[in-house]
């Protein structure tokens, strides 16, 4: 995921930009806007909030963060896995829920064709 994204769930959260930039112990809503656009990263304490508010984990954000302003190849390189492990287990999460619900649907199905049949 990329910072904005994570900004956004964070906003979400809370309500506004304002009320996100106050939780994170910003002094104003513009550090928001300014990552959102991807103008500039978060400092690191306001990195590991987001993460703490919006249950990610804190390297990844950190990671993304970081991302945002890095010129240097190498560093991007090394920062990248952190930034895509997390929109791996993201995509990981949403498989195993919509398979658990499918499995549900199934078994609910099979219960009441069962039912059915032996009334």
């Amino acid at each position: 995921m990329e910072l904005r994204d994570y900004i956004e769930e964070g906003e979400a959260l809370v309500g506004s930009a304002k009320e996100l930039s106050r939780h994170l112990g910003l002094a104003h809503a513009t550090y928001i806007t300014n990552a959102k656009g991807g103008q500039r990263g978060l400092p690191l304490a306001a990195c590991y909030k987001l993460a703490d508010l919006i249950g990610a984990k804190r390297d990844a954000v950190a990671a993304a963060s970081a991302l945002v302003t890095e010129k240097d190849e190498e560093v991007r390189a090394y920062l990248i896995p952190f930034v895509q492990a997390a929109r791996f287990a993201q995509h990981l999460t949403i498989a195993g829920i919509a398979g658990a619900i499918a499995f549900s649907l199934v078994v609910e199905n099979s219960i009441s064709v069962t039912r059915s049949f032996l009334l």
